[in-house]
């Protein structure tokens, strides 16, 4: 036993001795260190939260405020700007100007401190109430109708929308306008499907509830006569078809099947598609 403890505790006991006493003197002076408090001011971002649904923050001064913490030494680098906030209750607020003050319970902090002071130690918070009003929707068209369509108009449902907003960006809105639509995509008998566009970025649109409108337009297909030249053996041929412009127009001498002698006189027999009518011919020899 004995040679026990004079192996491990006799054996370069002085070496020993200083190395715990090192040990010591540092745990003292690290633990000392963590007691020891410093005062840091940090400059934080003024927020707010609780805002009531009717209203919406206009402005507000100042925009940041510079608050005095005491905390450890230790952990002075965990207390930044980023890393604290303060955030103004706004669950009581009212429309118009109100003065708001900056309490040391607001500030958020990621450490064990204690907040000395805040300066300023209030901010003018600017409050609007959010309105809803009806207005007019406007079709916007470009462009002009295809070649084919005989143009009367449009029709659209709905014809009005709720935008909601602040009173004062709200008070010159008339109107909403839809996404531009090119005429020359004109097709009767389908409806198109335009998005409306909020007046600015700040106003919202409540209905219709998917922000659009159906766009149909009026009017009818034109009626085309197209001269078509062909031959078939020893004749030439020249008719004259009369039909909807789409159908009448992509037509071409393909349409010619054959020449048959009708009592003295010689007959087109041709492939017409529906709605499509023969209005003049004429045969002769080459």
């Amino acid at each position: 036993m004995k040679s026990l403890f004079r192996k491990f505790v006799l054996n370069n006991f002085w070496l020993k001795l200083f190395s715990f006493s090192l040990a010591l003197l540092l745990w003292v002076v690290i633990s000392g260190e963590k007691k020891q408090m410093i005062e840091i001011m940090v400059n934080t971002q003024i927020g707010f939260q609780n805002l009531p649904n009717n209203l919406e923050i206009i402005s507000f001064s100042p925009k940041q405020a510079r608050v005095r913490l005491k905390v450890q030494k230790n952990l002075q680098f965990s207390v930044n700007s980023r890393t604290v906030s303060l955030r103004v209750d706004l669950l009581n607020a009212k429309e118009g100007e109100e003065i708001f003050p900056l309490r040391k319970d607001l500030v958020v902090y990621p450490v064990p401190a204690k907040v000395q002071s805040i300066s300023p130690s209030f901010v003018k918070v600017n409050l609007e109430a959010i309105v809803r009003k009806t207005v007019r929707i406007k079709p916007v068209l470009i462009g002009t109708p295809p070649k084919w369509l005989i143009y009367k108009g449009y029709k659209f449902n709905p014809n009005v929308a709720v935008i909601s907003g602040t009173r004062h960006r709200m008070q010159n809105i008339r109107m909403v306008y839809s996404e531009p639509f090119n005429l020359s995509n004109v097709e009767i008998d389908r409806a198109f499907k335009l998005n409306l566009i909020p007046p600015r970025e700040d106003i919202s649109i409540i209905s219709p509830e998917d922000g659009a409108i159906l766009l149909n337009f009026i009017g009818q297909e034109k009626e085309l006569k197209k001269d078509i030249r062909g031959e078939k053996e020893k004749y030439k041929i020249w008719v004259r078809v009369e039909g909807p412009y789409r159908i009448a127009n992509a037509l071409d001498k393909s349409i010619i099947l054959e020449i048959r002698r009708k009592g003295k006189a010689f007959v087109p027999i041709l492939n017409l598609p529906e709605g499509v009518k023969l209005v003049k011919y004429r045969i002769w020899r080459k």
